[in-house]
């Protein structure tokens, strides 16, 4: 019998440990019993990811008057390795796109989804008419904590598409490049 405190000491993986006290009172004045039991509920909340994406772009000398590079340009977030339930089955194959980022006319595009903890990466879909694809993978990988909120940023930068030219001067009914 008494007052007590309950605290969370351990989660279940992909949840965020509650660390706030819950106060428990055993019995009532005058009870005596041998087993005294009362029921404190706890819930424990999926741990939040927010990716935040910066993309900026080369400018064009003279860009058309109707230039809006980012109206095309999407990112997809990928499991980078399987990632496996509780039981060791597969809940998301290696490879496995989850998420879709679109880019505002500022630059920024922005995902917050509830992911299981592992290692992820964020590669760009397509991108505007006239840029290179950029191709590199950022990686996010996030693990188990305490925080409810694991944020991340990535930035990249699109290049305008340059082709390559090769000039070769001939005399007139000769194949013979000049050199």
């Amino acid at each position: 019998m008494g007052r007590y405190e309950v605290v969370e000491t351990a989660v279940p993986a992909g949840f965020v440990l509650d660390t706030q006290r819950h106060s428990v009172l055993l019995g009532f004045d005058g009870q005596v019993e041998e087993v005294i039991t009362n029921t404190v509920t706890v819930l424990n909340e999926r741990q939040q990811v927010e990716i935040n994406v910066k993309k900026t772009w080369e400018l064009p000398d003279t860009p058309p008057k109707d230039f809006a590079p980012w109206e095309d340009i999407l990112f997809g977030l990928y499991a980078k390795a399987a990632i496996l339930t509780a039981n060791g089955t597969v809940a998301i194959p290696a490879g496995a796109l989850v998420e879709i980022i679109a880019i505002d006319k500022d630059g920024n595009g922005k995902a917050m989804t509830d992911l299981p903890f592992g290692e992820f990466y964020l590669q760009e879909l397509q991108t505007a008419k006239g840029y290179a694809l950029d191709g590199t993978k950022h990686d996010i990988s996030f693990k188990s904590g305490d925080k409810a909120l694991a944020s991340f940023i990535v930035s990249a930068e699109n290049k305008i598409q340059r082709g390559a030219l090769k000039i070769v001067k001939t005399f007139e009914g000769c194949n013979t490049p000049i050199r």
